[in-house]
């Protein structure tokens, strides 16, 4: 677990487990789930304390600041983490013409960052390539990322994905991406198939 890049200090031992509050142990004194919150929130504040309070974590992504010949989403900065997501999905899961999201993921809320390379193939005999079978699309949140809006032919492998060109797509703090997939026709697809996406890249922290 991180707090905006830092990861968490683990710190003493401040709420005993199962016995600190009584009140969440009416019937017994085993730790729960309200147990584990109350330490993860302890955790997240004592980090909070090691890097100088609120001022201080806030001073410290108000001073990360980027070239304007070296912008981070063409060439990943010292700061950034890389990025794989990728899944495979069974034929028999999806519904005809139904969009079916094969990668989902969200930008963690204090960064930015870029895709720089994607992945779509059936897995299995059958697939036409450009026959409309089957649909692939990346959404960024509520649009569809350029260019990215429909795609009928298989794109890379995950030895080899396709890399975008101009530095790649963009894509934004909290933002949610999904790669999309959809079944128009399932007559000639092997139903032991399945549906690969992947998507590559890295994220950033935001500048003030």
């Amino acid at each position: 677990m991180r707090l905006h890049g830092h990861p968490l200090v683990h710190a003493p031992q401040v709420i005993p487990p199962g016995g600190g509050f009584p009140m969440c142990h009416a019937k017994g004194r085993a730790p729960n789930h309200f147990d584990a919150c109350l330490q993860h929130d302890t955790l997240v504040w004592h980090t909070i304390q090691c890097c100088g309070g609120i001022a201080g974590v806030c001073k410290r992504a108000s001073t990360i600041e980027y070239a304007e010949n070296d912008p981070p989403w063409v060439q990943i900065p010292p700061q950034g983490r890389r990025y794989q997501m990728i899944n495979t999905t069974p034929l028999a899961t999806f519904v005809l013409n139904v969009d079916l999201a094969v990668v989902t993921f969200q930008v963690p809320v204090g960064f930015d960052g870029v895709i720089t390379g994607n992945v779509n193939r059936f897995i299995g005999p059958g697939f036409a390539e450009g026959s409309g079978d089957i649909e692939w699309r990346i959404q960024l949140s509520r649009r569809y990322a350029p260019d990215y809006g429909l795609v009928l032919t298989s794109l890379g492998d995950l030895t080899a994905p396709v890399s975008f060109a101009g530095g790649g797509i963009r894509i934004y703090s909290n933002q949610v991406i999904r790669y999309i997939a959809r079944i128009t026709n399932f007559a000639l697809l092997d139903p032991n198939g399945r549906v690969l996406c992947a998507l590559y890249g890295w994220f950033y922290p935001r500048p003030d």
